[in-house]
């Protein structure tokens, strides 16, 4: 990994991909390929879509941006610098990521909420905990925050799992939100609630991947994919970052 630090400024990240292709295992070998030659530009402080089925690709897009995956040819661009230079510890700092893989620790709630946000206040993870839907469960547990949870989320509802790993990504300050599948767990007026507050209330680039129309509508631009191809960018005019 590289030795330069993303910058920790207040704002957004800006993102080019350039010819991209990526695959999880050989990628001379074309039919290894989740990515196939894709480009797109992406500037600081947009609300991005990523869109199409299941096995389109979404999801290696937001994986690849971690910075934790070497093997693609083309360029992936953080702010005009090539990923791979910046030190993977610093891209880390700066990123909140919202993956299928991720799950519940053996903990506190607290614990499991803050993880490397250790500054973010009660204040702010009460209110966002309002938002999503969270706060119900926080309340009728006598222990509150200090609630062990078991390894895996053991015992918990999956929508609860997944409130809980929305406020995980949702505090604290971040210059780049990668999101899968955000708020399919969520009621409208939560999802309404969390679309605001990260439209109005993040200093970020935000990309999420999508399928659901209401949602797509919401984002200043959208990507949409077919079997590892990029098909489409269109601009949602009608919205403001």
């Amino acid at each position: 990994f590289g030795s330069l630090a993303l910058a920790n400024d207040h704002k957004g990240v800006s993102i080019k991909f350039d010819a991209v292709n990526f695959g999880y295992n050989d990628i001379s070998n074309k039919a290894d390929l989740v990515i196939s030659d894709i480009s797109f530009d992406i500037k600081p402080g947009q609300f991005v879509c990523i869109t199409g089925a299941s096995g389109s690709g979404k999801s290696s897009i937001l994986r690849l941006l971690t910075g934790a995956f070497k093997n693609f040819s083309g360029s992936v661009l953080l702010e005009n610098v090539p990923i791979g230079n910046y030190n993977l510890q610093s891209l880390r700092n700066q990123t909140g990521v919202l993956l299928s893989q991720q799950d519940i620790f053996q903990g506190t709630l607290l614990e499991n909420i803050t993880m490397t946000n250790k500054h973010t206040s009660l204040e702010e993870i009460t209110q966002l905990a309002e938002k999503i839907g969270l706060i119900e469960f926080i309340q009728s547990n006598k222990d509150g925050y200090d609630t062990i949870l078991d390894p895996l989320g053991k015992r918990l509802s999956k929508k609860i799992k997944q409130d809980i790993l929305l406020l995980r990504v949702l505090i604290g300050k971040h210059r780049l939100l990668l999101l899968e599948e955000p708020f399919n767990h969520l009621e409208k007026e939560q999802k309404d609630a969390v679309i605001n507050f990260l439209k109005n209330e993040k200093n970020a680039t935000i990309i999420i991947t999508s399928e659901d129309k209401s949602t797509i509508k919401e984002c200043d631009v959208v990507l949409k994919l077919v079997n590892g191809k990029l098909v489409n960018t269109s601009i949602n005019h009608n919205t403001t970052s």
